[in-house]
């Protein structure tokens, strides 16, 4: 039995739920985070999460810095936190 995973469904989907984690996060902390940075974020975040399951082989190590990179990175364009406490 064959699976088919559509790339543009797959992008889309997990664009709309980063987005839409980020805005929630938004709102529960009463930040000013502009849309257009929560946007690119969640595009950027996208994209990257599906060419680390396209292009990087299959180890759950590597796979969970990677996702984790990631996620970091989509924060900090999100959010631009100025400093660390």
């Amino acid at each position: 039995m064959q699976i088919n995973i559509y790339i543009d469904t797959l992008f889309l989907i997990n664009f709309f739920m980063i987005y839409f984690i980020f805005w929630t996060v938004n709102k529960i902390l009463k930040n000013k985070a502009k849309i257009k940075n929560m946007l690119l974020a969640s595009a950027l975040a996208s994209f990257f999460y599906i060419l680390s399951i396209l292009f990087i082989p299959f180890n759950k190590i590597f796979s969970f810095l990677i996702i984790c990179f990631i996620i970091i990175f989509s924060i900090f364009i999100a959010f631009k936190p100025n400093n660390f406490k």
